[in-house]
């Protein structure tokens, strides 16, 4: 007889080989295929979309497509010094910026959105220091946008 806890922890132990070796769609699929009308088989069969969703860096078949950077490009020769002096927790040389980037994107995603919404604020306010003008009418956070609200206004770098 194997104790429960120890049998928890060695399910947990597995479950994270499957997600490192991005087999999970896989290992779901052969458990869900066994049937079977215990109470585990039922929950497998009932969570396995949740389960699924919620690791999707595990999924095999998962491919990312890099978004355009097309509009960036025109406006990319001020994104130096907007990170310099607007983001600042982040250098724009070691970042991948395109064109859906957003300032939440350089928040801290472990704090509460009231926290991600005053570093967004804060943001916003050393744009307007810095480039003397009322970042709050640019209308929104994306970077892209931002650096053509600022081209539009004549800066050049």
């Amino acid at each position: 007889m194997v104790r429960q806890d120890a049998v928890d922890a060695f399910v947990i132990m597995r479950f994270a080989e499957i997600l490192r070796e991005r087999r999970l769609d896989e290992a779901l699929d052969a458990a869900t295929k066994l049937g079977g009308t215990n109470a585990g088989c039922e929950a497998l069969l009932r969570h396995a979309p949740q389960i699924r969703a919620a690791f999707p860096f595990a999924r095999r078949h998962l491919r990312f497509v890099q978004a355009s950077r097309e509009r960036l490009s025109a406006v990319e020769h001020l994104a130096g010094r907007f990170f310099r002096e607007v983001v600042v927790d982040h250098e724009y040389e070691d970042v991948l910026l395109t064109d859906e980037s957003d300032l939440y994107d350089f928040t801290s995603f472990t704090d509460a959105r009231i926290q991600r919404d005053a570093e967004v604020t804060a943001m916003l306010a050393r744009m307007t220091a810095h480039y003397l003008v009322d970042a709050d009418t640019a209308g929104t956070t994306s970077i892209v946008g931002l650096l053509e609200f600022l081209a539009q206004r004549g800066i050049t770098d």
